[in-house]
């Protein structure tokens, strides 16, 4: 009997622990077309959405703080990223890619980017 108890008390307590820390469904960004002029820069924002519901405000704080996020530009001869900012470099069309891992959990999104090199007058 004591061996059953112990495992339901064992049980609970997982069944706790996991249902405490969100768990990261998915990343957004406002603006996934984006023109720039070269020499151009732009900071883009993340949105983060988890999916556990019986999350606190302070929980889904602290997993957003945890959240680590990479940020790579698929050619740097047209735009190079560093923590957000988006530097314009030269004239073509990249794809920067925006990862966030949480855990175990890894998401993406992705911006395309046109940079032109605009004719003066």
């Amino acid at each position: 009997m004591k061996r059953i108890c112990s495992l339901f008390l064992v049980c609970g307590i997982i069944l706790m622990l996991s249902g405490c820390a969100p768990s990261l469904s998915s990343i957004d960004v406002e603006q996934k077309e984006v023109t720039l002029n070269k020499g151009d820069t732009l900071t883009v924002e993340v949105s983060k959405t988890y999916s556990s519901e019986s999350v606190t405000e302070e929980q889904a704080a602290k997993a957003i703080e945890d959240a680590a996020i990479s940020w790579t530009s698929s050619d740097e001869k047209v735009v190079t990223v560093e923590a957000g900012k988006l530097t314009a470099t030269g004239a073509g069309n990249a794809e920067v890619t925006v990862t966030a891992q949480c855990g175990k959990e890894t998401v993406s999104v992705t911006i395309n980017v046109t940079v032109v090199i605009p004719i003066d007058d």
